[in-house]
């Protein structure tokens, strides 16, 4: 996973709420944010297909558009909580992306943020 951590100064910074992927209802509706293609500020809608607690799945699944610029972007529901980092597709498939869930993401990076 390719991620980046910004430090911020202050403590007035807008930000998005965080939830467990688990707690998202399969078929609930899913945005991705991004820059597609470059594509500035491009938000895209899809379902929610399968969650991470699934067998042998540490992924979420979505069949919303995942394209290059959408990597590492979030993944959020419906009230705008950001569940997973948009990762990747299948490769010659449609409507099969994938993104880590944002607790999974956030565990292993808070190593490399308490330490930076």
């Amino acid at each position: 996973m390719f991620a980046r951590a910004l430090r911020i100064e202050g403590n007035d910074c807008p930000y998005l709420e965080t939830k467990d992927a688990n707690q998202v209802q399969l078929g609930q509706k899913v945005y991705t944010i991004g820059n597609p293609s470059g594509l500035r500020h491009t938000v895209t809608a899809g379902i929610l297909s399968a969650r991470p607690h699934e067998e042998n799945n540490q992924v979420i699944q979505t069949d919303a558009p995942i394209n290059p610029g959408n990597s590492g972007g979030p993944l959020i529901d419906e009230k705008g909580s950001v569940i997973g980092i948009n990762t990747m597709v299948l490769e010659k498939t449609e409507g099969i992306g994938f993104a880590i869930p944002i607790g999974k993401a956030l565990f292993e990076f808070s190593d490399y943020l308490s330490t930076n």
